[in-house]
């Protein structure tokens, strides 16, 4: 998004001020706004600027929720996340099984 296509008056947010609102992490953020997911500017130093409008607009529509972003921390590289994903999978072939089982 070019740097006058948001209001001169609209707040600027950093990528953990987005993150926090759209409850994922900061490095998924900025992934969306090279993505291009997120319309964001990039400030002299290199850092993405979104514009508190389109973090409110993204949070109403949904951007994917606790998981997506737990899927974006595994491509990035996030450890832990790798984790959380092995866990939330062994769980549901857990449930999966003990209803089979059940039937």
């Amino acid at each position: 998004m070019p740097e006058d296509a948001c209001e001169p008056e609209e707040s600027l947010l950093t990528t953990t001020e987005a993150a926090t609102r759209l409850g994922v992490t900061a490095g998924t953020v900025a992934l969306w706004c090279r993505e291009g997911r997120l319309a964001a500017v990039k400030t002299e130093g290199g850092q993405w600027r979104i514009p508190a409008s389109v973090v409110e607009e993204a949070a109403q529509r949904g951007s994917g929720g606790w998981l997506y972003g737990v899927a974006q921390g595994v491509l990035v590289g996030g450890n832990c996340c790798v984790i959380l994903v092995c866990l939330f999978w062994l769980i549901v072939i857990l449930w999966v099984l003990v209803v089979v089982l059940r039937a």
